[in-house]
């Protein structure tokens, strides 16, 4: 995946955890100035990104309660 694939997933996952976009979006603010500005891999710094922003989404998920459990009575 490139930047320019990174964007439009990251545009998708804003769109879908609005309460995350924030600090979705600041990561890959962050992974495209590493890229740009520090002369780091894209590939790589892509899949560092996802991986933080999977990181923002499960951190997010956990806090929730779990569902109640189905009743079949």
């Amino acid at each position: 995946m490139n930047l320019s694939e990174l964007k439009e997933k990251v545009i998708a996952l804003g769109s879908e955890y609005p309460h995350l976009k924030d600090k979705i979006y600041e990561a890959y603010r962050w992974c495209v100035g590493e890229v740009v500005d520090g002369g780091g891999s894209e590939s790589h710094e892509v899949q560092l990104c996802l991986s933080d922003i999977g990181d923002i989404i499960q951190e997010d998920q956990e806090g929730l309660p779990d569902p109640p459990e189905p009743s079949y009575e």
